[in-house]
């Protein structure tokens, strides 16, 4: 995570955080049109245009007060990391998190909250999971937030059941 990230998050605390990260994620996902950026983050637009396209997003005072200090300090072209970390920031006050479950195959709603439920138990917080396919044999749960990294190879399991026989025999 950007340091710079943090500290204009930290300037947020305190504020109507959503509705900042409602802002912040939509905007960030226009961050991926390379138009978009390059108008927001080029020094052939003015700082007043820049401003322009920002205010587009809300009327809120203090909005437009944090888009007006991006644009002044340069700092527009950290718009997604500023998004992302206070996702995480919010994440982290609620204790509610989101998570990835990849697999070859599609999982079930009952199997992906019986998953999500045992995850949340261990790690003693909320955690949804939404399921994704993925060309990896085996499951793999990611929740990015949290840093955790939870994955089950089949190749690995059938290794390990070979050894297991074996070490038997």
């Amino acid at each position: 995570m950007s340091v710079i990230a943090k500290r204009y998050v930290k300037a947020l605390d305190g504020e109507n955080l959503e509705e900042f990260l409602e802002i912040l994620s939509l905007l960030s996902e226009n961050f991926s049109d390379s138009k978009f950026k390059t108008v927001l983050t080029s020094n052939l637009s003015s700082d007043s245009q820049k401003e322009e396209i920002l205010f587009a997003t809300s009327e809120n005072v203090k909005v437009r007060n944090f888009f007006k200090l991006l644009v002044k300090n340069g700092r527009v072209s950290e718009i997604p990391a500023i998004a992302k970390e206070l996702d995480f920031l919010i994440s982290s006050q609620q204790g509610k998190f989101e998570g990835e479950l990849l697999s070859v195959e599609s999982i079930n709603i009952e199997t992906l909250n019986a998953i999500a439920e045992g995850i949340s138990k261990k790690l003693g917080k909320e955690i949804s999971l939404v399921s994704k396919k993925s060309e990896v044999s085996g499951v793999k749960v990611v929740i990015p937030n949290l840093h955790v990294e939870i994955s089950i190879s089949k190749s690995r399991v059938e290794t390990d059941m070979i050894n297991h026989i074996l070490k038997a025999i």
